[in-house]
């Protein structure tokens, strides 16, 4: 029998290490968070759970104006420590790493600025003209956790330069979010607030320069930073990112490293929680037909990769800027879509854009439904013919098949980067099948071979239409485990339409 301390070391310890240590745990767990925090949101529960995010705290010296909900501490405080590690991977890079010389930065830079400016021209064709266009920075930004995550599940078919490619743009486009938020999102500021932050920051900046050893100061006056900013008007988050900038290079590393896994495990799984804890409406029509919701949609799922994909393109057609060794147009199209995950950064984006809870609410759910809506449909050797199983189809329309041989002219696309493992989850069915509503602006339709052989994903946007969906945007198929091959095969006149 197995001493005690050797069973907990065994079978709880190691595997949660081993957990941990996975690229891909950090977008799980969040996955597991949000769909927990949706699931306690809409039962009996309700009330006592998202009560609790908003119960007031005591504050030991009222006088003093600090966060006063739980909620608010983690959106001020807890997200502070987030953006300090934001900032402190921005700064090696710029020091050391891929952002070191203009060479390295010029393609991952303008790959970025494609991914935030066409998004927020997208959204605010949706919203210009309404009150919601303040939103604009929502679908700009890139959830860099959640990316490497999902970019993980490629394995080997993703080559290092794509990884790192995605780790510098996702870094650019965290720092032009921080600005968005520093600059567009502040609120009531407060001149002699700002004041103190800058003296703050004069003496931190001194401090590195000097190379002072006591680093413990830093982080005193990195916390009195982070109150002199609170108050100024400007979101605190920044505060964080301010003081990494000052932090000496030489500590950076180990400050990542010591706080890489608190971040990722506790700070954004709160976060999480927190945030996605809505009570869906009875009635989600006025949700789905929302200006925000398209804004938002399409901004992510069309406007990112095609952001990146014509920026990167106008970068290399006038000789400023080369793909990466081992990087091709395909990888950088999937890398875009992946790209366009804004997960925990948008719902971030989202709070500070809109101050009613209503309006949050639509901004939210077309966040969460980008992330976690999949539909599920039947195929087989004609995707028009029925197959098993039948009941998949129920909200859902394929792409006519005129669309589908004109993307593929006569090629099968064997592009894998997605396990489909979950295809044979019922339940995962059942769910995908209902959100597939035909009002949908943006699809992600995993199509499941009826023999387990061939299977194939599409991935795209389509307008809202009463009698038929229009795609209006195709991406590559992609496939698991499961399948040998992957390959997008021409739908049928049996579900279909006229084509």
């Amino acid at each position: 029998m197995p001493q005690p301390k050797n069973y907990v070391r065994t079978y709880i310890v190691s595997p949660i290490k081993e957990f941990i240590g996975d690229s891909r745990a950090v977008g799980i767990t969040l996955i597991c968070c949000t769909v927990i925090s949706l699931i306690i949101s809409n039962t009996g529960w309700s009330g006592m759970y998202t009560s609790f995010w908003e119960k007031e705290l005591l504050m030991p010296i009222p006088e003093i104006h600090l966060p006063h909900t739980i909620l608010h501490v983690i959106n001020d405080a807890a997200m502070a420590v987030f953006f300090f590690l934001v900032g402190a991977e921005i700064k090696r890079e710029l020091m050391i790493g891929e952002l070191s010389s203009m060479r390295k930065a010029i393609l991952p830079a303008v790959a970025a600025l494609g991914g935030m400016v066409v998004p927020a021209f997208i959204y605010l064709l949706w919203t210009g003209k309404t009150p919601y266009a303040n939103g604009w920075g929502i679908p700009m930004a890139t959830d860099i956790a959640f990316s490497l995550g999902i970019l993980s599940l490629l394995g080997k078919k993703a080559p290092l330069s794509l990884r790192i490619f995605l780790t510098a743009l996702a870094i650019i486009d965290d720092l032009g979010g921080i600005l968005a938020i520093a600059i567009f999102y502040a609120k009531d500021i407060q001149l002699s607030y700002l004041l103190y932050a800058a003296i703050i920051m004069a003496i931190l900046t001194a401090m590195n320069m000097l190379k002072v050893k006591r680093y413990y100061l830093f982080y005193i006056l990195g916390a009195i930073l982070w109150y002199v900013i609170y108050n100024s008007g400007v979101h605190a988050t920044v505060a964080g990112v301010l003081l990494a900038f000052t932090i000496p290079l030489h500590k950076i590393d180990n400050l990542e490293h010591a706080l890489h896994d608190p971040v990722n495990f506790i700070i954004l799984p709160v976060f999480a929680l927190a945030n996605t804890a809505i009570v869906l409406p009875k009635e989600m029509g006025f949700i789905f037909s929302s200006e925000i919701h398209h804004g938002i949609l399409s901004g992510l799922a069309l406007g990112k990769p095609l952001g990146i994909i014509v920026f990167s393109t106008l970068a290399v057609k006038a000789g400023i800027a080369e793909l990466p060794m081992g990087m091709s147009w395909r990888h950088l199209l999937g890398m875009g879509m992946i790209a366009g995950i804004g997960f925990t950064m948008s719902i971030f984006m989202a709070t500070l854009a809109f101050d009613l809870p209503g309006i949050q609410l639509v901004a939210k759910v077309a966040l969460l439904r980008l992330e976690l809506k999949i539909s599920f449909l039947p195929s087989g050797e004609n995707i028009g013919k029925a197959s098993k199983p039948p009941s998949c189809d129920i909200f859902s329309r394929p792409v006519p098949s005129k669309f589908i041989r004109y993307i593929l002219k006569g090629k099968p696309l064997s592009y894998s980067w997605l396990d489909a493992k979950m295809i044979r989850l019922p339940s995962a069915v059942k769910f995908g099948a209902q959100l597939a509503l035909p009002s949908l602006v943006t699809c992600c339709t995993l199509l499941p071979s009826a023999s387990a052989i061939n299977t194939s994903m599409l991935v795209g946007a389509t307008m809202p239409c009463f009698n038929r969906s229009v795609y209006s945007f195709t991406s590559s198929s992609v496939l698991g485990r499961d399948a040998r091959h992957t390959i997008f095969l021409p739908s049928g006149e049996n579900h279909a339409p006229p084509s």
